[in-house]
This record gives structure tokens, sequence and C-alpha cells, in this order.
């Protein structure tokens, strides 16, 4: 729980700092290693025979455990995390075109993340 709650906690603060441009450099970079360590610990619970485990990555309860989509999802925001860190900070002001990118992103990707649960349509009853 303590681990949980740290996690949450430096998202929460990664996510503050991306509001601001003149932050937006050091939040990137946190949300980066964030995601970064997210994905190594998916992986090595993988290997460790826990794969079947939820994760807590999608808002509802998954079926498959961790799969390959769930670790390929949080090296790509680690990734994007990378890629917004290298790029210029603004005036100060809070960009809100970029809030509202950043929203759609993350509707994006939960759309994704349901897409991935869906049963495989090799065994769905329309086939």
């Amino acid at each position: 729980m303590p681990v949980t709650m740290t996690a949450a906690a430096v998202e929460f603060a990664a996510a503050l700092a991306l509001l601001f441009p003149a932050s937006r450099p050091a939040g990137a970079l946190l949300a980066a290693l964030l995601w970064a360590g997210y994905g190594a610990a998916l992986i090595a619970a993988r290997r460790r025979g826990d794969g079947a485990i939820d994760c807590g990555c999608d808002f509802g309860a998954r079926r498959t455990g961790i799969g390959r989509f769930t670790i390929a999802r949080a090296f790509a925001l680690a990734c994007a995390a990378v890629l917004l860190c290298l790029s210029p900070s603004g005036d100060g002001e809070i960009d809100s075109q970029s809030v509202f990118a950043a929203l759609a992103f993350v509707a994006l990707l939960f759309a994704a993340g349901a897409l991935a649960n869906l049963p495989a349509t090799s065994r769905s009853a329309a086939r």
C-alpha cells in the first residue's frame, strides 16, 4: 500500500508539473521515469509467473492479466514523456490546447485498452 500511494503521489506531481510550461520538462522526466518503472515492474511480474494478476492499469478488472499490450503501453507512454521533455517550454502560462490534447490522448488510450481486452474473434459466437 505505501508503494501504491507513493506512485499515485508521484503521478499527481508529474501531472501538475505538466500543466505549466516552465515545469513541463521536469514533469515529463518524472512521468517518463515512472512509466518506465511501471513497464519494468510489469515485465518482472510476468517473468516471475505473476502475469495473471490485475495490474490496476485500467478502470475495470482485467480478464487476461498482464499482456504485451499493457507492457507496450507503459513504455510507449514513457517514450511520449521523453519526447515532451525534449520539447521547448513555452511562456510560463497554462497551455489549454495542450491540456485538451492530453485529455483526448487519455481517452484514446483507454479506448485502446478496452479494445485490447475484447475476447478473441476466434472464440466469438459470430464465427
